[in-house]
């Protein structure tokens, strides 16, 4: 078999030529690899970038914008990665060997002879393994920025002259330089009489301490900003809070030249953080210095977070704080956790009067009997949640017990009464009774007889009226446990007066009365109150001037007000409170009585949560007023 010459080169050229259009596409594929990632890592600044670069570890450039060729004053054949600044190498050279990415950095770039300042940022182009393959870049030049930063400046002295806030420029001496209106208006100075002043003019004089740490550590502090409280005294001598903001404006030479300083007034808020202290101040001493005992509760645990000296002398030496109540009081019945419980569970309040909760004060291991008045009250946060309680509690221990006595000495004074009144009696009827058969016998034999007779007669009629009247007396004070029904005075009084029908035509009295209510009461004790009344004004009538009674009743917002008065011989207005009281008469000799018709009134008045009291004048008669809950008011 024969072949051409040169075959196995031409083979061989061929191979060559595969290979080398295969490196073509790889580099090919990684320079549109190396495109996406300098894409994807957002180098160029925007749509402003005015050069952009692609370079290998050779320093070779791969890509050159336009405006970057612009720069170095040089064609692609012959751009190298020398002519850029030495501080762009070091930074290539510092991205090829870490693979990170560098903030953006400035250099300063010959162009024509002219120095001109440019930004740029740099990034890692990775290859498939990871490795940094190329360095991409992307800059501008800066000198837009710096006429923008002018711009801001002069914007910003605008906005610091129309600001509602103070704003001050002050020098590296603490010297005004400039300050807007709000500032002006807040010290009560013109700016010129600010110019070239320190603070120290219108601080506090107890402030400049703190004011010279400020500004001292304003100085050390850099561009960090400092935050000081403080009180001027103003050009009107009134005192302002103010809250100020410092941190350097300025730099010369890494010297701070110059500070701005935003000055907030916060008197009000001042004000009110005082009275918020003082109401804290307040609200403590009222918690300590209370008369009851006062306990906080916290969670369902019922851990005692604060406790009120009362309340820890009611422990009597029982370590409290911190402790549940459960520890603290071990002994204390399920009432009390139930109640507690029901509180946390409803977020309602609970009051209980005279609550007998035994438990071991002298912890004797013997409980004692022991009463309160206590209130069970919700701790609610901002979301409604029952956090924990409040306990207010006061000890009326004493005070039951002492009642609980009253009433058994009350009790046995009314049965001594009731007995003594019923006891009386009979021994009095045997004086009447033997007295008229001492005077059938021996009347005749003794004329004086009769005399004394009459004389015991007259006795024995006034202490059967007085028994009389002490029985009345002791059963208006017993206490009565059948519920308390309705009076109908219309009825109370026309029956009043079917009794004293004869004493009242007897003398020619008037009795006149308006519409009476219904009340509270029993129909039949309040006709013995309009009889005794009536049979009082008819007692005690002048001579010669028929008795006149008027009876009236007047609804108010709380009770009923009836008048009983008179035309009799009335009484001196300072009488008006003893003429109540047991066995007390004005007129003993005068006129007959024992003294207790109008204490019997006036307890049956108060028995049904009334009130009854009198005024009068002499010669010109008496007014009774007795006042009585509308029906349905307890």
């Amino acid at each position: 078999m024969s072949h051409s010459p040169g075959a196995p080169e031409h083979q061989q050229l061929q191979e060559e030529n595969a290979a080398l259009r295969k490196s073509i596409r790889q580099l090919q594929q990684r320079l549109h690899h190396a495109e996406q990632q300098l894409e994807l890592h957002e180098t160029a600044l925007a749509s402003n970038q005015e050069f952009s670069f692609l370079l290998d570890r050779n320093n070779r450039f791969l890509h050159l914008s336009r405006g970057l060729l612009d720069l170095l004053q040089t064609t692609p054949e012959a751009a190298h990665a020398q002519d850029f600044a030495d501080q762009v190498q070091q930074q290539v050279a510092l991205v090829f060997a870490t693979g990170e990415r560098l903030p953006l950095a400035s250099f300063s770039q010959p162009v024509n002879g002219i120095l001109r300042d440019f930004e740029y940022s740099l990034a890692p182009v990775c290859g498939q393994d990871g490795s940094v393959e190329f360095v991409a870049g992307a800059g501008r030049e800066i000198v837009a920025r710096k006429k923008t930063a002018a711009q801001e400046e002069e914007n910003f002295g605008l906005a610091a002259l129309q600001a509602p806030i103070g704003i001050v420029l002050v020098s590296q001496h603490g010297k005004f330089l400039d300050a807007n209106q709000a500032y002006l208006n807040m010290v009560g100075y013109r700016r010129e009489e600010l110019i070239e002043r320190g603070s120290e003019h219108f601080t506090h004089p107890e402030d400049i301490p703190k004011t010279l740490a400020f500004t001292h550590a304003l100085r050390q502090g850099g561009r960090k900003p400092e935050i000081l409280e403080k009180r001027y005294v103003r050009k009107d001598g009134s005192l302002l809070w103010v809250r100020v903001s410092g941190m350097v404006r300025q730099y010369q030479d890494g010297v701070p030249t110059m500070f701005i300083a935003v000055v907030e007034d916060i008197t009000h808020r001042k004000r009110v953080e005082q009275e918020l202290r003082d109401s804290q101040a307040r609200l403590e001493q009222v918690f300590s210095q209370a008369p009851v005992a006062i306990v906080v509760l916290v969670g369902t645990d019922f851990v005692v977070e604060l406790a009120n000296p009362f309340a820890e002398a009611l422990m009597n030496g029982r370590e409290i704080r911190n402790k549940r109540l459960p520890e603290v009081l071990p002994e204390l019945g399920p009432n009390v956790w139930q109640v507690l419980g029901q509180v946390m569970n409803t977020g309602q309040p609970h009051r209980a009067s005279e609550w007998h909760i035994p438990y071991d004060y002298d912890r004797d291991g013997t409980l004692e009997d022991h009463w309160f008045n206590v209130v069970f009250h919700p701790v609610l946060e901002m979301d409604g949640r029952v956090s924990g309680i409040v306990v207010v509690c006061s000890e009326v221990t004493v005070q039951v017990r002492a009642r609980q006595e009253m009433e058994r000495v009350h009790r046995e004074l009314e049965e001594f009464s009731y007995v003594a009144s019923h006891d009386l009696q009979e021994p009095l009827r045997m004086v009447g009774i033997y007295t008229q058969l001492l005077l059938r016998r021996f009347v005749g034999d003794h004329p004086e007889a009769a005399q004394y007779g009459q004389f015991i007669r007259q006795g024995v009629d006034r202490m059967e009226a007085l028994i009389r009247d002490l029985l009345n007396y002791s059963k208006t004070i017993q206490r009565d446990e059948a519920p308390v029904g309705l009076a109908d005075l219309p009825v109370s009084l026309a029956d009043a007066i079917a009794v004293l029908n004869n004493h009242i035509e007897e003398v020619g009295a008037i009795v006149h009365s308006t519409a009476l209510p219904v009340v509270r009461g029993d129909t039949r004790q309040f006709s013995h109150v309009f009889q005794n009344l009536i049979s009082n004004a008819i007692k005690y009538g002048r001579a010669g001037v028929p008795t006149e009674i008027e009876i009236s009743a007047i609804r108010r917002a709380e009770d009923w007000l009836i008048t009983v008065e008179d035309n009799g011989i009335g009484f001196d207005p300072i009488y008006a409170e003893r003429i109540f009281g047991l066995f007390k008469r004005l007129h003993k000799d005068e006129y007959p009585g024992t003294g207790l018709g109008l204490a019997i009134c006036q307890r049956i008045v108060e028995r049904y949560g009334g009130k009854m009291w009198a005024d009068g004048k002499l010669g010109a008669g008496a007014q009774f007023y007795i006042s009585l809950p509308h029906v349905g008011t307890p």
